[in-house]
């Protein structure tokens, strides 16, 4: 098990004997005796409440404290449960509240806190919490090497663990303060997830050293808020509203940043999966992002239960396009998120509308108990598959405008293919098909083999005829900004196949063209011996009588100058017969009759040939030969034309007066 696995494991038991704990303590309140109300451990009254209990009924106020109990001062939370379990149930208890330095009394009976009460109130929370998590885990497994799914997954395993702790704050506080500092680092987690998310905004190290002074920062925050907790009550309650308002406006920020990346990335790839991270994200932090400053700031009421519900919806919808369709191949998900995101708007919009009616009416009351949230469950169950398939059938019908059929893009390609000879045209001919057929922003068809990986939004096929490599096909991004499905990568695995095939054609097409040009050459060549022969045979005799003529005459004349001259003619005859003779063998087949060969002699009889035009030129040859007795195995008649047609060759760059030494 490699090292990020074992982290992860280890995360995982963590989370999980934490989200146990908290779970059975909060299970631990039901069908026990409570003050009809919820506080914290220092004495503060939450607004997290259901509208049903009796300490809304008393009208107790959201940001008192409570400073006595029956006339004792308040200890702690579990010294206030055991004075409400000693009256019986719907017996009245008095509190001394202080709210704004002013002491008020109420009388608040007591109740049963049923199941009903803790799954308006704490299930919301955990199931939140819980579906978090879960993301986070999934998302470290699958993609725990990416930068962006790195922030995706410390943001909402943050967010869970807000979630989780606030449970145990309010019902037994056995982890104490550690809220604080979940609530103070849970905005720099989530501009954390904007810095990197769909692409690093700033550069790596920038990035780190923020961080590190991010999260120090508001460690060292939420240590200040954790320490005044018991000291300074109402500065931690103060402290708290702060850090939700801080969490609502970085939500808010994520949004903003999630749409600009929507609008202006340049790569459709980061355009794509910012929309999707966005479709979720509309669809669970609007109503927290705008609800939380509302409560804060403008005091409206607001019920927490409703506000967090929907939050689970976004990492649900992550954890969906990541395991069933990839966070980064989501077309069909892109569908389904734009489709459950107008039915839920549909819903809660129509819910909240009912509850605003209703609130004028008679049914005031039931509208404020746990049965309505119920009812909207039921209700929404039976009723949001019909507003959900009119937006699917919609996005799936102008998604598929474009679409073309693989199938009858495959026939055309082998049509065209069939009639390219040669390996460009087929390379232009597959670049053309697969830019129309995917709208692709540029496609290279590469005929060599590089071995290359596919990169992040491209797509890389290699080119093989049975086992021989002919080249890659590299894809680009799509111009619409959708990432490649699993059709488009069988489309471009059938038009490779298809190339593999037509290139070995093509090659098979060259060769034997080469193989024609072959035999017409040879054929070219064998008429061009037949007219060598003729030519040589005739050539022959009248140079025969030349050299006969001219020795004859150098034997009779005993002028120096003459004799000179004509000794030339018969050296330039001898020359010209090689070369008549080396005409006559290129006519025929050459065959070599090897012998023992004396390598003196070969030299001696070169020498000899082009001595006489040495002598007219100036030029003294000496001969230096190591060994008289080395035989070597080699065509005679033929070593010595082959040494002469050089030597003479070279005669002519000799310079007059000039010493040549041969070894």
């Amino acid at each position: 098990m490699d090292r990020r696995r074992s982290l992860l494991l280890v995360l995982g038991l963590v989370s999980a004997v934490l989200f146990v704990v908290i779970v059975v303590d909060s299970v631990r309140l039901v069908g026990r005796a409570f003050p009809g109300f919820l506080i914290w451990d220092n004495g503060m009254l939450l607004a997290f409440h259901d509208s049903s209990w009796t300490g809304v009924a008393a009208g107790l106020p959201t940001y008192g404290r409570v400073i006595a109990v029956d006339g004792e001062p308040f200890v702690d939370r579990a010294t206030l449960l055991e004075t409400v379990r000693s009256h019986p149930s719907g017996s009245d208890v008095s509190y001394t509240i202080l709210e704004d330095g002013t002491e008020r009394s109420f009388s608040v009976p007591t109740m049963t806190f049923r199941i009903d009460g803790h799954l308006s109130t704490f299930g919301i929370y955990l199931f939140g919490g819980a579906i978090c998590w879960l993301t986070t885990l999934g998302l470290l497994y699958l993609r725990g090497e990416g930068v962006d799914a790195r922030g995706v997954a410390v943001m909402l395993y943050l967010v869970g663990l807000t979630l989780v702790l606030a449970v145990d704050l309010i019902g037994t506080s056995r982890f104490g303060r550690s809220l604080a500092l979940a609530e103070a680092v849970t905005p720099i987690a989530i501009l954390h997830f904007v810095s990197v998310f769909p692409r690093p905004r700033v550069p790596p190290r920038r990035r780190l050293l923020l961080l590190v002074v991010g999260y120090a920062g508001a460690l060292m925050c939420g240590a200040v808020g954790a320490a005044y907790f018991y000291d300074a009550p109402e500065f931690s309650r103060r402290f708290n509203d702060a850090a939700y308002l801080t969490i609502a406006l970085a939500l808010l920020l994520a949004l903003v940043a999630l749409a600009h990346s929507v609008l202006t990335e340049s790569s459709s790839v980061h355009r794509l999966r910012a929309a999707i991270v966005f479709a979720g994200a509309v669809t669970a932090c609007v109503v927290p992002a705008v609800a939380v400053p509302a409560f804060f700031v403008l005091g409206l009421g607001v019920s927490w239960s409703l506000i967090f519900a929907p939050v689970f919806f976004f990492p649900i919808a992550i954890v969906y396009a990541v395991v069933r369709h990839d966070l980064f191949e989501a077309e069909r998900f892109i569908r389904l998120s734009l489709g459950y995101a107008v039915a839920s708007v549909a819903a809660t919009s129509i819910f909240a509308l009912a509850l605003f009616l209703l609130d004028f009416t008679i049914l005031s009351e039931a509208v404020h108990g746990p049965s309505s949230a119920l009812i909207f469950v039921f209700v929404l169950a039976l009723t949001f598959n019909p507003p959900l398939r009119g937006p699917r059938r919609r996005s799936i019908a102008a998604s598929h405008r474009s679409v073309v059929d693989p199938a009858k893009v495959l026939e055309e390609i082998g049509m065209d293919l069939a009639e390219c000879v040669t390996a460009e045209s087929i390379r232009a001919r597959v670049e053309q098909s697969l830019a129309e057929a995917l709208g692709l922003e540029s496609v290279r068809f590469e005929l060599e083999t590089t071995g290359r990986r596919s990169r992040e939004g491209e797509l890389v096929v290699p080119v093989v005829f049975r086992t021989e490599p002919m080249g890659e096909i590299v894809c680009g991004q799509k111009r619409s900004g959708a990432p490649f499905s699993r059709s488009d990568r069988d489309l471009v695995a059938g038009v490779s196949a298809q190339a593999g095939i037509a290139l070995r054609n093509a090659r098979s097409m060259a060769e034997l063209t080469v193989a024609q040009a072959g035999l017409v050459r040879s054929e070219r060549l064998a008429t061009m011996g037949e007219l060598a022969g003729s030519v040589a045979h005739g050539v022959r005799n009248p140079l025969a009588g030349i050299r006969a003529s001219a020795q004859i005459a150098r034997q009779q004349t005993n002028d120096e100058d003459l004799r000179e001259s004509l000794a030339g003619i018969i050296s330039e005859s001898d020359r010209l017969e090689n070369r008549v003779r080396a005409l006559l063998d290129f006519s025929r087949p050459f065959q070599p009759r090897l012998g023992p060969l004396v390598p003196a002699e070969v030299v001696s009889a070169v020498r000899r040939a082009i001595e006489p035009r040495a002598n007219r030129l100036g030029v003294e040859i000496g001969v230096s030969i190591e060994s008289h007795d080395s035989l070597a195995a080699c065509d005679g008649n033929f070593s010595r034309r082959l040494c002469s047609s050089w030597s003479g060759t070279r005669c002519g760059s000799w310079s007059r007066g000039a010493a040549v030494v041969s070894r």
